[in-house]
């Protein structure tokens, strides 16, 4: 199966999530799995591949927003995705950077998974995590919830965060991640 891990902060390996969707990657390669991890990351000209990571154009924000794609990054990974032609896409981020991933997903007919990683990530809408937070608090929780919302399958990494989720009206696939 070939998988697409989108994620915000992915080479930030001194946080959880970033941690966590370096060993899944690894993990689903190691048993038989084509996974790659997708990430923006400011200022690129143009893709770079760093074994299972790519790393496209992203714009950084002088205060809370971290970085995100930008619109020029948005059409990399679209090519990128077009060009690997996933099975699944598995977002990471409730940013614009997931959101964007969550609309390819649905225009491309491609299952999605989101993974919700921390209670405060989902609190705060991706505002906890360093490179998945806006400008405005108001801007996130909308972001977040709109992928909440639209999300086919949820699963979360503890089952606290399974039961804000629920709190929260959104259904959890699974509720804790294997």
């Amino acid at each position: 199966m070939k998988i697409a891990l989108i994620t915000d902060s992915f080479f930030s390996y001194d946080i959880d999530p970033a941690a966590h969707v370096g060993i899944l990657a690894e993990g689903l390669g190691r048993i038989g799995h084509k996974a790659i991890v997708l990430v923006p990351e400011e200022e690129l000209r143009e893709p770079i591949t760093e074994g299972r990571a790519i790393r496209f154009s992203g714009k950084a924000y002088p205060n809370e927003a971290g970085v995100q794609l930008s619109r020029k990054g948005m059409r990399q990974m679209e090519e990128k995705l077009l060009a690997f032609q996933p099975d699944l896409i598995h977002i990471h981020s409730l940013s614009e950077t997931g959101a964007f991933a969550l609309h390819f997903s649905q225009e491309q007919q491609i299952p999605a998974l989101l993974t919700v990683h921390s209670i405060e990530e989902l609190k705060k809408g991706g505002g906890s995590l360093p490179g998945a937070m806006f400008w405005k608090k108001r801007k996130r929780l909308q972001t977040a919830e709109a992928i909440l919302e639209n999300a086919v399958n949820i699963t979360c990494l503890s089952h606290a965060m399974t039961q804000a989720v629920k709190q929260l009206g959104y259904r959890v696939n699974q509720p804790v991640f294997p």
